[in-house]
């Protein structure tokens, strides 16, 4: 446990460093592309405000069979999945944070043609920011414009499927089927993910190449993949993972600082409601999971706390209109430095990642700090991690994810075939 905190500081001293770093780094080396859409925060593609309660097969069977992680419990088709687009959403066994048996839902997708001889590769897909509630996961409805589900499938998920991937994508625990809020808890993101690729080999076993694995993720889902990825070796060390991309990573630094300084400068009304929602989900999940080291009253007034149960109720969008002008109300203007120790716990970027490693990031991006994913390379590169790391100058948290597609296609590709990679850690270093 010592040795995490120490290095989690370490982490959290390179973000600093990394200032000089984002000015002076070799590997930003996309200034010439063109940036996405810049249409795309207001675009209906990422307009998560359609919410409605689990159906029927969200309730897990009770007791809990006693099978190994990644057991398919149930599955049925996903009807309206998009022409050439098989949709299959599940149920299967995962663990949480203590170890326990949880079930937990997600999705997989692939094309609608048979797949070639020897099946498909699989890429385990985390998603990003939802919300923490049970109606927040993406197999819910991921195809009906306005659901979390589809913001998170035409910009991210669907130009895999269309490379003739098979996407396996978790909700993550308590997003669907019932279970505790693990908003960027590294220990459940990253099982929850690796036992989707679990998941979707046993569930067509002959479609699926299991000797060719990945994972991506962007922001939060950038974190799980991280995540997953350094906990392969230990907890699912049977799974072939041939690279891990996180896009826009939503790691953690010095949470109190981050809050301070939002409590002095929390940005425009629209980013303040993002940020307040987005802090709330934190310490909603973080106090439940650590009690004796976190509790609401650290960060919230006593009218942050009475909101506190919205986060289970309200998926991010709508969260986040129910917090606009209210984050002053709500964020204590002298917060605590109860998070620090568990920051550290949740940092996946203190030990090798044994699979190469991709790190994209938007340097005009205002939601994850892009000197945070440059200090994240670093150490990852200290650490004897193959990283490459590419930057894109003019794009944002959103338009990243059009400019950045090629190269994380391609980068896919690469692994897939084997080819050698063009690490970046000599520049960082």
């Amino acid at each position: 446990m010592a040795r995490r905190f120490r290095q989690g500081i370490v982490v959290v001293v390179l973000a600093v460093l990394s200032l000089v770093l984002l000015a002076a780094t070799s590997s930003t080396n996309a200034a010439n592309v063109p940036p996405g859409p810049s249409d795309l925060p207001t675009s209906p593609i990422f307009s998560s405000t359609v919410q409605s309660p689990p159906p029927a097969f969200y309730r897990p069977p009770s007791p809990l069979p006693d099978v190994l992680p990644g057991t398919i419990l149930k599955s049925e088709p996903i009807s309206d999945a998009p022409r050439g687009v098989a949709a299959t959403r599940i149920m299967y066994m995962s663990r949480s944070a203590n170890g326990e048996p949880v079930a937990v839902t997600g999705l997989i997708a692939q094309p609608a043609t048979a797949a070639p001889p020897g099946g498909r590769p699989v890429v385990a897909f985390a998603h990003g920011t939802t919300g923490i509630g049970r109606e927040c996961g993406i197999s819910q409805d991921p195809f009906t414009p306005g659901t979390a589900g589809a913001s998170m499938w035409d910009p991210r998920m669907r130009p895999l499927v269309d490379s003739g991937y098979v996407v396996a994508a978790t909700d993550y625990e308590g997003e669907g089927a019932p279970g505790k809020p693990t908003y960027l808890v590294e220990s459940i993101e990253g099982q929850n993910v690796l036992d989707s690729l679990r998941a979707a080999i046993y569930l067509e076993p002959e479609a699926v190449d299991p000797s060719n694995l990945a994972i991506y993720g962007h922001s939060q889902g950038g974190h799980a993949a991280l995540s997953a990825a350094s906990l392969a070796p230990s907890y699912a060390p049977e799974l072939q993972v041939r690279g891990v991309v996180g896009a826009a990573p939503g790691l953690l630094p010095s949470l109190p600082l981050v809050v301070s300084q939002l409590v002095n400068q929390s940005g425009t009304p629209d980013e303040a409601a993002a940020r307040a929602a987005y802090l709330m989900n934190i310490i909603k999940s973080w106090t439940v999971l650590y009690p004796d080291d976190i509790r609401p009253s650290d960060y919230l007034t006593s009218e942050g706390i009475e909101l506190l149960p919205d986060t289970l109720k309200y998926c991010y969008g709508n969260l986040s209109s129910k917090l606009r002008g209210r984050f002053d109300k709500i964020v204590k203007a002298a917060p605590a430095n109860s998070m620090l120790k568990v920051t550290s716990e949740n940092m996946p970027v203190d030990r090798k990642i044994e699979a190469p490693v991709l790190l994209l990031q938007g340097l005009k991006d205002t939601d994850v700090v892009p000197q945070l994913t440059i200090a994240a390379a670093n150490s990852l590169c200290q650490l004897g991690s193959d990283v490459e790391l590419r930057t894109f100058a003019n794009d944002t948290h959103e338009t990243l994810l059009w400019s950045a597609r090629p190269t994380l296609l391609d980068w896919l590709s690469d692994r897939f075939e084997r080819l050698p990679t063009s690490s970046t850690c000599g520049g960082l270093r």
